[in-house]
């Protein structure tokens, strides 16, 4: 079962992130330029991960009206707002919801740490010093369109600069609103 937190609750919805990383899943396939609406995680959640993860929520999840949030730091071309069931936080959301690095920070399941994380997880301890937290997409661009920003192990928004989007070892923390009723 994924254990979420709740993010905020209006109008009869719930707003859910997962509460600790789920998987380790390249933002693109391919190093190519590419915004969260092109990419092939956010294809992977809305049809992957949904249909098997979540089938029998399935019919209880929003379809929101996701943001093309710009970059706070660079010029990068964030691409067109998308309409999705499962998304990653942006930028200003990660800040909206977590003030401090610490809050931000995450640690993988059992299952994450069989995957890519896995790799990273045992023999790269820079990146999961933190106690075994890692490394989190977020679906806001980087410096450039070949690249996404992440959440640091420390809970840090990596600097807004971003990590390369065919990166296998970042993790993902699944987002979604859900109705409370029904």
């Amino acid at each position: 079962p994924i254990s979420w937190i709740v993010l905020e609750e209006k109008d009869g919805k719930a707003m859910l992130l997962s509460e600790y990383v789920l998987d380790a899943i390249p933002y693109h396939e391919n190093e190519e330029e590419t915004t969260w609406e092109q990419c092939t995680l956010r294809s992977w959640l809305n049809n992957n991960f949904l249909n098997e993860a979540l089938a029998t929520e399935k019919h209880r999840i929003c379809t929101t009206n996701v943001t093309a949030d710009a970059n706070p730091k660079y010029d990068t071309n964030p691409g067109n707002n998308t309409n999705d069931k499962i998304f990653l936080l942006s930028i200003n959301e990660a800040e909206k919801y977590f003030s401090e690095d610490e809050e931000r920070m995450c640690y993988p399941t059992k299952y994450a740490k069989t995957t890519k994380l896995n790799v990273v997880y045992d023999n790269a301890p820079i990146f999961l010093s933190f106690y075994g937290a890692c490394e989190w997409w977020l679906r806001s661009p980087g410096s450039d369109t070949l690249s996404a920003v992440s959440v640091a192990p420390n809970g840090e928004i990596d600097d807004m600069r971003g990590m390369t989007i065919d990166e296998e070892f970042v993790g993902i923390r699944p987002a979604l609103w859900i109705n409370l009723e029904s």
